[in-house]
């Protein structure tokens, strides 16, 4: 397993074998692997910036090295956020329910209002990017979606609900964020991942290195 990770925080070791997971047909394992530590990344940064400023973009968040999604032809992945969005936790129904709600809107150009006796957060950043991830990787049938257990994504749905509706209540607060079990809503999954990762495509990927 240290090969592996090694592997994937080498720019281009990473970018060959994300070549070779495509050709296998499983390349949705690295492109989880990506996106979560953005996220993770996104919340190292929030944490580090709360105590500097008021105010956080979704600009703030995102990594510099993005240029790897071009290997994924994954233009047409994007997800619209303007719904307040609340996914079902039954085995029976994957249906998604939204509910337009405009007055809800963030404008992310803008500088959030914050609490300053309870020095409370705006989070609509973080869980955008965690809708993100959920939408498109661990819904039943989403376009990346990745083999993990069953309880591991009722998980991630259940945390995601439950934060969203916190967001939405206007009742989340720094010290919920950083104790939360949010930011490791796919802690889970991601080591589910690196195991399939090392299982189903490392040790052929280092059998091909040595034949070549």
């Amino acid at each position: 397993m240290k090969g592996l990770k090694k592997l994937l925080k080498d720019k281009t070791l990473f970018r060959e074998y994300v070549e070779f997971c495509k050709n296998e047909c499983c390349v949705e394992n690295t492109l989880f692997y990506k996106e979560y530590h953005t996220f993770k990344d996104a919340i190292y940064k929030y944490s580090n910036r709360k105590n500097q400023d008021n105010s956080i973009s979704i600009s703030t968040l995102i990594v510099d090295d993005q240029d790897i999604t071009t290997l994924y032809n994954d233009s047409s992945a994007t997800t619209s956020y303007g719904n307040s969005t609340k996914y079902s936790n039954n085995d029976n129904s994957n249906n998604i329910s939204s509910t337009n709600n405009n007055s809800n809107f963030i404008d992310y150009s803008s500088s959030s209002q914050y609490n300053s006796k309870y020095n409370k957060i705006n989070l609509s950043s973080i869980l955008k990017m965690a809708q993100n991830i959920i939408e498109k990787f661990i819904l039943p049938n989403s376009e990346y979606e990745i083999s993990v257990d069953n309880k591991i994504s009722k998980k991630v749905i259940t945390t995601f609900n439950k934060y969203k509706e916190m967001d939405s209540n206007n009742s989340l607060f720094i010290e919920d964020f950083e104790n939360s079990d949010l930011t490791s809503i796919f802690d889970d999954a991601y080591e589910e991942v690196l195991t399939n990762l090392y299982l189903n495509t490392y040790l052929k990927y280092i059998k091909k290195g040595l034949k070549d």
